[in-house]
């Protein structure tokens, strides 16, 4: 789609201008809730290596900087992760969860697990439920955990 709206050329240079990934990534993020029959879905916002950033789903199943595990609609389990790359694209990630279920709060907890497995930090309990909106995301039924940046 981008090569039609520019022409060859610009997509070519854009996709040149695309930076490798060199930041030191390897992170775990683990998102665990108390209501097993609330359907929450985890989200990731990630640079992109043009200076901007993506968002990516739990459904997504593979960004450029990671992988998801299974959807918790599917497991049946609730629990969701994303497993960030060795080497990413560096920049900012926000780590975020969407409710699924209407008329019901949720309260849920992420993890995040450095390479080695060892737990660097935790953001949480949250209580949110559809009437949550998150200005950043400019969504409602989200609750934002937090961010961590890759230098």
């Amino acid at each position: 789609m981008f090569a039609q709206e520019t022409g060859w050329l610009g997509f070519i240079e854009r996709l040149l201008a695309i930076k490798p990934p060199d930041g030191d990534g390897g992170y775990r993020f683990d998102l665990s809730w108390i209501q097993s029959e609330i359907d929450l879905d985890l989200g990731v916002y990630e640079p992109n290596g043009l200076g901007g950033r993506e968002i990516y789903w739990v459904y997504y199943e593979t960004t450029a900087n990671g992988v998801f595990g299974p959807d918790s609609y599917d497991s049946g389990q609730p629990f969701e992760q994303y497993f960030m790359n060795s080497a990413v694209h560096r920049g900012t990630f926000g780590v975020f969860a969407s409710i699924w279920d209407w008329g019901v709060s949720a309260t849920a907890t992420l993890n995040v697990y450095d390479r080695n497995e060892n737990l660097v930090h935790t953001w949480g309990p949250v209580v949110f439920d559809e009437n949550s909106y998150d200005p950043e995301l400019d969504m409602y039924g989200v609750a934002k955990f937090g961010e961590i940046v890759i230098e």
